[in-house]
């Protein structure tokens, strides 16, 4: 009589781990290929992102420089400084003005001592500006014109606030203008002054306040920096992007070899 003897543990792992076939193996090469091939195109994108990147920041941060002069009520000259042609190439010129006055204006007085009565305050407050610089106009005028009345005690004043404010810009990128702006010294011309005028009878509590002020703004190409200069630093900025791009360019670790193939056949009971 046969007995169907039953395989251990250990000889039915040993009996399934068969070598794998030739075509198991053109498959694992296959996908080794595969994965080497993903890599490449994840490194290759990861290069063109970070050069994306860097072509961007590089032309949207165009190197800037400010100056800036103001005047009081009185008005008066206005100074720029001129644009260094050493910083680089000049490339656009912006120049941009506000101003604020005021001035308050008191009432008339009581026709009697210790009595109350109806004051009256009145008066206006105006400035006008014209400057040309090549083809930049800057242009204003202002006007604040108004009359208060008061019911108030004899010794109680009634002021009359007069305010005006405002402001203009305008830029040029042509060449006649941005030579105007170049070289040594200040880009000079002069502002009107802030100007009252009283009503009858109404009394200048204060003179005119306020200033008024001008920025220029010129946007430029930077000079080539000399390698050999030990100064020259770059901007954190720069140094930034460099090491985001750096990071991203990083060749990214190739996944493992596939995982060994074992074909696996059916388990069977062999007589005795």
């Amino acid at each position: 009589m046969r007995c169907l003897a039953t395989p251990t543990r250990r000889q039915t792992r040993s009996r399934l781990a068969v070598p794998p076939t030739a075509q198991e193996r053109r498959d694992k090469e296959t996908d080794l290929n595969r994965h080497t091939l993903i890599g490449g195109c994840r490194r290759l994108a990861s290069f063109s992102v970070a050069w994306l990147l860097l072509s961007c920041f590089g032309a949207a941060q165009a190197d800037m420089v400010t100056y800036t002069d103001s005047t009081d009520a009185k008005g008066g000259l206005i100074e720029l400084t001129r644009f260094d042609p050493s910083l680089g190439t000049l490339h656009r010129v912006e120049v941009t003005a506000s101003f604020n006055f005021q001035q308050t204006v008191g009432g008339t007085s009581c026709p009697f001592l210790f009595a109350g009565c109806t004051k009256h305050a009145g008066g206006s407050l105006s400035t006008t500006t014209s400057v040309n610089l090549g083809t930049i106009s800057i242009n204003w005028h202002a006007f604040d014109a108004r009359n208060i009345s008061c019911d108030v005690p004899w010794n109680v004043a009634c002021p009359l606030n007069l305010n005006i404010s405002g402001g203009a810009s305008d830029s040029a990128t042509d060449v006649g203008t941005l030579a105007l702006f170049m070289g040594t010294g200040n880009v000079t011309f002069s502002i009107g002054s802030a100007n009252a005028t009283l009503a009858q009878g109404s009394l200048a509590s204060t003179m005119p306040t306020g200033d008024a002020s001008f920025t220029v703004t010129y946007s430029y190409e930077a000079a080539p920096a000399d390698p050999a200069d030990p100064s020259t630093v770059p901007e954190p900025t720069t140094l930034a992007l460099a090491t985001l791009a750096a990071g991203l360019v990083v060749r990214r670790r190739m996944p493992g070899a596939a995982a060994r193939i074992t074909r696996r056949v059916p388990a069977t009971s062999q007589g005795a």
